[in-house]
């Protein structure tokens, strides 16, 4: 499975910035992709909803408030399969975003989901960190959740919130599940750009 990255123009030239993102990848079995190498000649809200389909992580770096990065939470906002991650740089973002950065926007709406890093590679470890406690809750979760998801996509394929729905979960709590049971190959993915449902496969 891939992992979609949407990072802040600043950093994109350090050295090692891309490649020690793509070392904590190979960690957890899952390719990287970054908004940045999208091709120049394709419509970018299409490419990264296709990017997305499969994916079970966005990060996204607001430092700075880059506008392609914000066009693309956007974008992963309309996609329930897709745990998306927000990390700062608080500092480099004053110094970017200038008034913006102290706005009741950032404070208000996103402050609660955002995690503070210092760096490149911090970024990095923050980004291991939270794909780390995503996937972790799935092995706390007891078997007879995984069982019922099992029996519910038999009968149909079903995308991620029905999953919650029928099960009487929150999809914060559906998700790693589903996604484990993708990687051990109990479920199947089925992708169609923005929309993705899941069918048992035994």
């Amino acid at each position: 499975m891939r992992i979609f990255f949407s990072l802040a123009e600043r950093f994109r030239a350090v050295p090692n910035y891309e490649e020690n993102i793509r070392q904590i990848t190979k960690t957890f079995d899952l390719q990287p992709v970054f908004l940045h190498d999208a091709p120049s000649k394709t419509e970018t809200g299409e490419w990264i909803a296709a990017a997305l389909a499969d994916c079970q992580f966005a990060f996204f770096d607001l430092t700075g408030f880059a506008p392609d990065v914000l066009f693309a939470l956007g974008v992963a906002s309309q996609n329930d399969d897709v745990t998306r991650a927000l990390l700062i740089d608080v500092d480099e973002h004053e110094s970017l975003a200038g008034p913006l950065a102290q706005s009741n926007f950032l404070r208000k709406d996103w402050s609660p989901a955002l995690r503070n890093y210092i760096g490149p590679a911090d970024f990095a470890r923050k980004a291991s960190m939270t794909i780390s406690e995503a996937i972790g809750p799935s092995a706390l979760l007891d078997q007879r959740l995984v069982g019922r998801i099992k029996e519910e996509t038999r009968r149909g394929p079903l995308p991620m919130r029905k999953i919650a729905t029928i099960m009487g979960r929150s999809l914060h709590d559906i998700q790693p599940v589903v996604y484990g049971l993708v990687r051990t190959g109990a479920l199947k993915k089925i992708s169609d750009k923005r929309w993705a449902k899941y069918e048992a496969t035994q």
